[in-house]
């Protein structure tokens, strides 16, 4: 890989955490159904323009030596969480953030892991989907289910900085794990049924 290809790859992974960091900021200033809907923007973006975002790499997965460089795209989708959430100064959506993190501490590891796998299969179910519609299903769902996603979480918590604690990162750790497992239950199905 050339150094031009080396920057191309990361700026790709930081843009998917961007984009997924707006959809997660539009849904926390509109709220309810219609912030869940709009939160879409953030993976159509994603989807649109091909960036790396690690709900959507999960399924790529085919070997151990895989793991390595999902987690370097998760680094990466969080540096793009990290560079929006400096943008932000509205006190309101810091304390919802600051509220959100609260809550996932709350949740602890094992609900984080059930609550990721929820995420990770709707997540992977609508982007393999060849019907854009499924993501105006998908997203609202796993949204209003209270199920979790790794990136949004990431940018939950680089807004809401100040509360988090050992508990929540051991719940965010749980999301991660559960998102991997839901997104390579597609992997794992299609080779039961082939």
């Amino acid at each position: 890989m050339t150094p031009k290809d080396h920057l191309f790859s990361l700026s790709n992974g930081a843009m998917a955490g961007l984009s997924i960091s707006l959809g997660a900021y539009i849904y926390l200033q509109v709220g309810g159904v219609v912030g869940a809907v709009m939160f879409c923007v953030g993976l159509l973006a994603v989807i649109q323009f091909k960036f790396r975002l690690y709900t959507g790499v999960i399924k790529g997965c085919s070997q151990w030596r895989d793991i390595p460089k999902i987690l370097l795209v998760l680094l990466l989708n969080i540096v793009g969480c990290l560079a929006f959430a400096l943008m932000v100064t509205d006190e309101a959506v810091i304390q919802q953030c600051q509220a959100i993190v609260a809550s996932r501490a709350a949740m602890g590891f094992w609900l984080s892991v059930f609550n990721g796998i929820g995420c990770g299969f709707i997540i992977t179910l609508a982007v393999m989907s060849e019907n854009r519609f499924a993501l105006l299903i998908g997203i609202p769902a796993f949204i209003l289910a209270g199920f979790t996603h790794a990136v949004a979480d990431a940018f939950y918590f680089c807004v809401g900085a100040s509360h988090i604690t050992l508990p929540a990162l051991t719940s965010y750790l749980g999301t991660v794990v559960g998102n991997f497992i839901g997104g390579i239950l597609f992997k794992v199905g299609s080779q039961i049924r082939g």
